[in-house]
C-alpha cells in the first residue's frame, strides 16, 4: 500500500513505507510526521507506523481484481491534493481588497503601530508646523524605538517606564550636558582640535564619548535607584530597551541643536552667493543614522546598568565597564567619521556588542531568576 505524509505544510506522496522508513532513519522526517494510507486510514505518526509489524503480503490480483481503486472521498486524508479552481480578476479583487475584512484588523495593536508610523509625517505636515524638521527628529527617534522594542521584546510592564525615560532624556540630559560643556577647562576640546591623531582619538573618547554616554544613562540610573528603593530590579531586557530609549531621546534633542547650526551655515552661504546643501545633507544623516547609533550605545550601557542591579557588591564595576566600552565605541566612531570604511567597521562592532547583550537578556528567564533566588 502507498502512503501520503504531511511535510512542509503540504500533503506529499504517494510513497512506499520502505521509503518513509528510510527518510525517518536519515533524520529527514521526524517520527511525529502524520501519515495517511491510500485507503484513507490515519493519520498515524510515522514512528509508530514504521515500528508496527508489516501485514503479510497479499497475493497478486487476478484479472477480475485488477480494476483501479476508487478515489478517496473529497476531504478525506487519503485524497490527493485538489487543484484550486481558476479565479477571475474580479474575484481576487473582491477577496483581498474588500473593506469588509478591515473591521477585525482595527482591533489589532500592530495595525495601529504601523498606521501611526505611516500617518505621523502626514499629520505633522498637515498641521502646518512652523518647523516640521524638528518634529521629524522626534518622529524618527520613535521609529527606531519601535525597532528596538521589536528586537529586545521587553516585558509588558515596561511601557510607563519607557515614557518616563524618554521624556527625562529630552528634558534633562541635553540641558545638563550643555551646562557642563560651558564650564572650563576645555581640555578635551583642545585634544580634539590637535594635529596629533592619538591626541584627537583620546579627545573624542574622553571628551565626546564619556561625556555624552554619562549624561545619556543618568535617567536610567535614577530609575534603577528608584526601583531599588521600592524593592524591584530592572530586568536585562528592560535595561537594554530603556537605555536605547534614553539614547534616542538624547539624539532627537541633540539634533535640534545641529539643525540650528546647519540652517545658520546655509543662511550665511546664501548671503555670500554660495550654494550649500549642508542643511539638507546633515539633516538627512542625523534623521536616519544618529538616533540608532545613540540608541545602540545607550542600550549597551543600559544592559550593564540592569546587570549591576543583580550584583550589588560589584555594582559600580559593571556600570563603569559598560560606560568605558560604549565611550570607546562612540569616540572611535566620531574619530573615523571622515573615513567611511573604518566608521562602518565601528558600526558593525557596535551591533556585535548590542546583539550579544540582547542575546544574554533573552536568556535572563533562567539566569536572572537564579540570581534572584540567590539574592533572596
Amino acid at each position: 500500500m502507498r502512503y501520503y505524509y504531511a511535510a512542509g505544510g503540504a500533503l506529499r506522496g504517494p510513497s512506499t513505507l520502505e521509503r518513509l522508513a528510510g527518510l525517518l532513519a536519515q533524520g529527514l522526517l521526524p517520527g511525529t510526521t502524520a501519515v495517511w494510507g491510500e485507503d484513507g486510514t490515519g493519520p498515524t505518526p510515522l514512528g509508530e507506523l514504521v515500528a508496527a509489524p508489516l501485514p503479510p503480503p497479499l497475493p497478486p490480483p487476478g484479472p477480475a481484481e485488477a480494476a483501479p481503486l476508487p478515489a478517496a472521498a473529497p476531504g478525506r486524508p487519503g485524497a490527493p491534493p485538489r487543484r484550486e479552481p481558476e479565479r477571475t480578476v474580479g474575484a481576487l479583487l473582491a477577496e483581498y481588497f474588500s473593506p469588509r475584512e478591515m473591521l477585525p484588523l482595527l482591533a489589532s495593536p500592530r495595525f495601529w503601530v504601523l498606521y501611526a508610523l505611516a500617518a505621523t509625517p502626514i499629520v505633522i505636515l498637515a498641521l502646518g508646523a512652523d518647523d516640521p524638521t524638528s518634529w521629524l527628529f522626534f518622529y524618527f527617534s520613535l521609529v527606531w524605538a519601535v525597532l528596538f522594542h521589536r528586537l529586545v521584546q521587553p516585558e509588558r510592564r515596561t511601557g510607563i517606564l519607557a515614557v518616563l525615560v524618554y521624556l527625562a532624556s529630552i528634558v534633562f540630559t541635553i540641558p545638563a550636558l550643555l551646562a557642563y560643556l560651558s564650564t572650563p577647562p576645555f581640555v578635551t576640546d583642545a585634544l580634539v582640535a590637535s594635529r596629533s591623531a592619538l591626541a584627537r582619538l583620546v579627545g573624542f573618547v574622553l571628551g565626546v564619548g564619556v561625556r555624552e554616554e554619562v549624561f545619556k544613562i543618568l535617567p536610567l540610573l535614577a530609575l534603577a535607584r528608584w526601583r531599588g528603593a521600592l524593592g524591584a530590579r530592572l530586568t536585562l531586557r528592560q535595561g537594554v530597551f530603556l537605555g536605547a530609549l534614553a539614547g534616542l531621546g538624547f539624539a532627537a534633542t541633540e539634533n535640534l541643536a545641529y539643525l540650528a547650526q546647519f540652517e545658520a551655515h546655509d543662511r550665511l552661504a546664501y548671503r555670500l552667493g554660495v550654494f550649500s546643501q549642508e542643511s539638507l545633507e546633515g539633516t538627512l544623516t542625523r534623521l536616519l543614522l544618529t538616533p540608532f547609533m545613540h540608541g545602540a550605545w545607550a542600550g549597551i550601557s543600559g544592559y550593564f546598568v540592569a546587570w549591576a542591579e543583580w550584583h550589588p557588591r560589584r555594582r559600580w564595576t559593571f556600570r563603569l565597564a559598560g560606560l568605558a566600552g560604549v565611550a570607546a565605541l562612540h569616540g572611535l566612531y566620531d574619530f573615523f567619521a571622515d573615513a567611511p570604511a573604518l566608521a562602518l567597521v565601528v558600526i558593525a562592532f557596535t551591533l556585535h556588542v548590542l546583539v550579544r547583550c540582547m542575546a544574554r537578556a533573552a536568556n535572563e528567564a533562567s539566569g536572572v531568576e537564579h540570581l534572584e533566588h540567590q539574592l533572596g
